[in-house]
């Protein structure tokens, strides 16, 4: 069989931790209330699947495997590399790319803004004001004093906080040779994207006013969270979730 991550990433869980081998450190989870599902898989130092009802299922690799994949770039963990014990989920577009639970949320909500910004620039933007912002953004607040570790009981609820927030002012000369930038991870799912750019550098548009409020769509929500979290799961910091978003951008195209 054949030992890349790539050959797996497929049939694997969207989420995802990384656990050392003390001895018994099976014995955490099932305390938890996890059922441990050996895998089994040539080259992979794998060691289960992790299952329990009305949660997703997690895959457990041990440390050597992370690092092993990481060096070969089969393996990406956003926001400082990976930690033991942290739960991770796959990025929605990017298969090998997995990021903290706790940032998951924010982190995509800022990778979108920065792929637009690229977009609009690249198209031959002169100047554009650009602001996103989350509704009702929700925070886990630990009622319990105990450790998370294996807390079957675990107590956490949601509070409410303040939204996040970004506010991005550009100007610039404006590009002569509009052409789309590399790497595009969301364009592909963004017709407003996709008009914008091909408006601009396709047919002279000298001007867009567009705001959007949509409900999110990958984000892992703050029900989900608390249910790892009181099953035995540290988030990797503060969890913060977003209900919905509003994206208001006003740019201008000078040199078409």
């Amino acid at each position: 069989m054949a030992d890349d991550f790539s050959e797996f990433v497929e049939r694997s869980p969207s989420y995802l931790t990384i656990v050392p081998r003390p001895a018994g450190w099976e014995k955490v989870f099932e305390v938890a209330g996890w059922a441990i599902v050996p895998l089994i898989m040539g080259g992979f130092e794998i060691y289960g699947q992790l299952k329990k009802v009305g949660l997703p299922e997690v895959l457990v690799i041990a440390p050597e495997s992370a690092v092993k994949w990481q060096v070969s770039g089969e393996l990406e963990f956003c926001i400082g590399g990976f930690k033991n014990n942290i739960l991770y989920r796959r990025h929605p577009h990017l298969e090998t790319v997995y990021i903290q639970a706790s940032e998951y949320n924010p982190y995509l909500l800022r990778e979108k803004i920065a792929e637009l910004a690229r977009v609009m620039i690249s198209a031959g933007a002169t100047s554009f004001e650009l602001s996103a912002d989350s509704a009702n953004t929700k925070k886990l607040v630990m009622e319990a004093t105990a450790p998370i570790v294996a807390q079957a009981n675990g107590a956490f609820r949601v509070s409410g906080r303040g939204a996040t927030k970004i506010m991005w002012s550009y100007t610039g000369m404006g590009s002569q040779n509009p052409s789309l930038p590399e790497a595009l991870v969301w364009y592909e799912n963004e017709p407003e994207w996709q008009v914008v750019w091909e408006s601009a550098a396709y047919h002279g548009a000298k001007h867009h006013n567009i705001q959007i409020c949509q409900e999110t769509s990958h984000e892992l929500g703050s029900d989900l969270a608390v249910k790892f979290q009181n099953a035995g799961f540290q988030l990797g910091g503060s969890f913060r979730t977003v209900s919905s978003s509003r994206l208001r951008v006003d740019v201008i195209f000078g040199n078409n």
